[in-house]
């Protein structure tokens, strides 16, 4: 029988690995498919944890501050503000004080001392403030523009002290005010600090501080001359001091990463459904005399409120798109 050189190899019925389609393949070896993969889950884990620590943080920093709607920049501590008590001396009553209605000259003098402990008590917030920010390496013009704020409170204060002494037989001077429980240093990671600096510059600065700028600037206009220069000078120095809170939310935002960012949203989220909390205005007052003398209705400060939030909530919705983080920190 001759030779058949035809004769074809035995096959060999082991799947050749190169020759199965990309779908077979699947992701043992293709080098897109376990590292594009491996890469969703680690970012869905890690945003995941950014969420759930951006909540725990929020929690905490709602312990330790609040999100009040108020006149300028409280100091907080354990979520309370604190404020200084005067001190009282005895002394004459100017003679403009004859002209008033008693209950409407009492109210006069309360409401001046209130913003007096209000101004003395926001030296206390900057100071602490200025010690955050050094902790935290900020720029030397965001604290060069904190230790101005300092002594633009100390003037406010004395301001409202010697208004309140107007109305009165008596001289109010600022006493102590309670700074136990400083956080000037801080705790955990800076970014996490960088986000509570942040956030507390979004309520008590942007907010708070803006809507005293707009409250004081209407006051300026419709009060006795006497008043309308040293009220429209507090309107420009509250004005001032809630842009500088937005820098140091710009620069904290630039700084922080993820966590500052999560928890600048939630501060959004907060700020969306806050309102001003209904203060009964004083009654059995002459409401002519009360403007005259520089004081203000509760609907200057809802109305004041909602137009600042309004200008905030934008000016927000713009920082947080993630060309501005991306370009800031670059």
């Amino acid at each position: 029988m001759s030779e058949n050189n035809d004769e074809k190899p035995p096959q060999n019925d082991a799947p050749d690995p190169d020759a199965r389609s990309e779908d077979e393949k699947g992701y043992s070896d293709n080098p897109e498919g376990p590292g594009l993969n491996m890469s969703m889950w680690v970012i869905l884990g890690m945003g995941l944890a950014c969420s759930l620590c951006s909540a725990i943080a929020f929690a905490v920093f709602m312990l330790r501050s609040t999100t009040q709607v108020v006149k300028g920049r409280p100091f907080w501590r354990s979520g309370k503000a604190r404020a200084p008590e005067a001190v009282v001396s005895q002394g004459e009553s100017a003679s403009q004080c004859s002209q008033l209605e008693m209950r409407t000259m009492e109210a006069l003098g309360q409401a001046w001392l209130e913003d007096g402990e209000a101004e003395h008590a926001s030296i206390a917030a900057f100071a602490d403030l200025q010690l955050r920010l050094l902790a935290l390496g900020a720029p030397r013009a965001l604290l060069s523009e904190t230790a101005s704020a300092i002594q633009d409170e100390i003037r406010h204060g004395e301001f409202c002290y010697r208004q309140a002494s107007t109305y009165t037989d008596k001289r109010y001077q600022p006493g102590a005010i309670r700074i136990s429980g400083s956080r000037s240093g801080g705790l955990g990671p800076r970014s996490l600090r960088l986000g509570f600096v942040a956030l507390e510059s979004l309520f008590d600065g942007c907010l708070n501080e803006g809507i005293a700028a707009k409250i004081a600037k209407q006051a300026s206009q419709r009060c006795k001359p006497g008043l309308s220069g040293a009220l429209a000078k507090i309107a420009a120095d509250e004005a001032a001091h809630g842009e500088l809170a937005w820098k140091i939310v710009e620069w904290a935002a630039s700084e922080g990463g993820a966590l500052t960012t999560a928890l600048l949203k939630r501060g959004v989220k907060r700020l969306e459904t806050m309102e001003p909390s209904n203060q009964a205005e004083p009654t059995k007052i002459s409401m002519e005399l009360w403007l005259l003398e520089g004081q203000a209705r509760q609907n200057d400060l809802v109305s004041a409120f909602y137009v600042q939030r309004r200008e905030l909530l934008e000016r927000m919705t713009d920082l947080l798109q993630p060309r501005r983080i991306t370009a800031s920190a670059a």
